[in-house]
């Protein structure tokens, strides 16, 4: 790998182009394939375009649009001329749409079919205006001049990835050139990826998820497939013509993909998936079904891959040990460092420059934040077991304080999840009569399945002390975020609606249970 003189994604592309010309590099799922200089023309076409229209050195241009071939070209040619590329979640509207728009302070805008209508969405008084918005199509009819490739600086921003938002108001994630080809190595190192691997992406690309697993495969100098976006209906199948051997996921695609029943087709070649958010259960499922290892690994848009595990390494409900470019620790409430065994906040000590983001774009009050000293603050709550294991137990905000005891949602929602008729469910803390917090859970049933809310609170009452027993229950179709996980703060935002059953209210108690 490359260390701390690394070139830029686009650097490596380019080098690609010259030495390896002809071996297939990107592909989309209609069909196209483009080999390595065939992908470089194109990025030169597009940066010849961005110029002509007046994108120049550290200017910013947002993009609004689904995975498309059009859309890499936008993103390459844009850094080849210095500037940065905001791309935004094309499901967005009206106001948080607009809002985003004007915090990245853009030059331009691109959009395809599924971005038009997002700005559409968006109040005439607060709409973008029109001559700064282009269509993404049209980068690649541009017949003048190319630019080709040129020197650039490492510590540049290359990226800026909006946070979903979920609690509280979004923030953009400022990531440089050298961060983004670090989050390549850790990828392709958790991988153990080879030239003989082929990899498969699904998920969107405004966020990091996808964009660890495109790095990945670009400074492994492998074939990359993505998908516009994840089909549990086309998934194996297009896995499969891809030939791919690596996937990336997030955990509700792993439950889904066990919900199917159809065979998988003879030609798959997958042997792992990396990615997060798994649950230990259906990780074991996975590979016993399907044969398929699921390495779960730890990373935020901050801070990219900074544990992770290797397929030799594996460890049954752990999400790894600490890469070798990071010091990390859990700590108390005060601070100070805890045991092994013991539940703490993650902290996470850098030591390079480039294996950490640059900071949130023009919040420096919150990038402050988020550091004490050198260390970061994950905000996220893991135990480390005596080897050097950590386990992911739940976000620290979280956190439910009940009758003078912690809960994890995290843990209680994997009891939950064990009921044959949930689909998903989501347990938050609302406020109690008298101190701290009562316990909500918010339920999904199957599809064709109904929940009968006394009958839920007995069957948790039967499997969970009583104070991680739900007071409260809401049987609903979940609020889910771009990145398929669900929306908890929308639910603490509606609180006990008047349709929520309420086991106090009913006369029903944990603790004495009906069986």
């Amino acid at each position: 790998m490359y260390g701390r003189d690394a070139p830029s994604l686009g650097q490596v592309l380019a080098r690609a182009a010259v030495e390896r010309p002809e071996m297939p590099f990107l592909s989309d799922t209609f069909g196209t394939t483009l080999n390595f200089v065939e992908f470089e023309r194109i990025v030169c076409q597009a940066a010849g375009w961005l110029q002509e229209i007046g994108v120049g050195n550290g200017d910013r241009v947002c993009s609004i649009a689904s995975n498309s071939i059009s859309w890499f070209a936008l993103t390459f040619g844009a850094w080849r001329l210095g500037a940065t590329v905001v791309p935004l979640n094309h499901e967005l509207r009206g106001r948080m749409l607009a809002a985003m728009i004007v915090d990245s302070d853009s030059t331009a805008i691109f959009a395809d079919d599924d971005g038009d209508k997002a700005l559409q969405s968006i109040d005439s008084s607060n709409s973008p205006p029109r001559d700064k918005v282009f269509a993404l199509h049209k980068l690649r009819e541009h017949q003048g001049p190319g630019v080709p490739p040129g020197e650039f600086d490492p510590e540049a921003p290359a990226l800026i990835l909006f946070s979903s938002g979920t609690t509280g108001v979004s923030k953009g994630c400022v990531l440089s050139h050298e961060y983004l080809t670090w989050c390549g190595e850790e990828f392709s190192r958790a991988g153990d990826l080879t030239p003989a691997d082929s990899v498969f992406t699904s998920g969107p690309f405004f966020h990091i998820n996808a964009w660890w697993a495109f790095a990945g495969s670009i400074v492994t100098g492998i074939h990359h497939t993505f998908d516009v976006r994840f089909s549990a209906s086309h998934f194996w199948e297009r896995a499969a013509k891809a030939e791919a051997t690596i996937f990336d996921y997030v955990g509700v695609m792993i439950s889904i993909l066990l919900r199917r029943t159809e065979p998988l087709p003879a030609e798959l070649k997958l042997r792992a998936g990396l990615g997060g958010a798994a649950r230990p259960d259906e990780i074991e499922l996975f590979r016993q079904r399907f044969g398929i290892a699921l390495l779960e690994c730890y990373g935020l848009t901050e801070c990219c891959l900074p544990i992770f595990q290797r397929e030799s390494e594996f460890r049954p409900g752990s999400i790894g040990k600490a890469s070798e470019y990071f010091d990390a620790r859990l700590v108390d409430s005060e601070r100070n460092e805890v045991p092994d065994g013991q539940l703490g906040e993650l902290w996470l000590k850098p030591l390079q420059r480039r294996v950490i983001f640059s900071g949130y774009f023009q919040r420096d009050n919150l990038t402050s934040a988020a550091f004490d000293g050198p260390w970061f603050k994950t905000g996220d709550i893991c135990r480390r077991d005596r080897e050097g294991y950590y386990y992911y137990v739940d976000r620290k905000r979280h956190f439910i304080r009940r009758r003078g005891e912690n809960i994890s949602p995290f843990e209680v929602e994997g009891t939950i999840f064990e009921h044959p008729d949930v689909a998903n469910c989501a347990i938050i803390g609302v406020p109690a009569e008298i101190g701290d917090e009562d316990v909500l859970l918010a339920v999904q049933p199957r599809t064709g399945s109904t929940i009968n809310p006394t009958e839920l609170f007995y069957w948790c009452a039967d499997r969970l002390a009583a104070h991680l027993v739900p007071r409260y229950i809401r049987v609903m179709e979940l609020p889910l975020t771009p990145s398929e996980r669900v929306e908890k703060q929308k639910l603490r935002d509606e609180g006990v609606t008047p349709d929520t059953f309420d086991a106090e209210q009913s006369g029903l108690s944990a603790r004495h249970r009906k069986s």
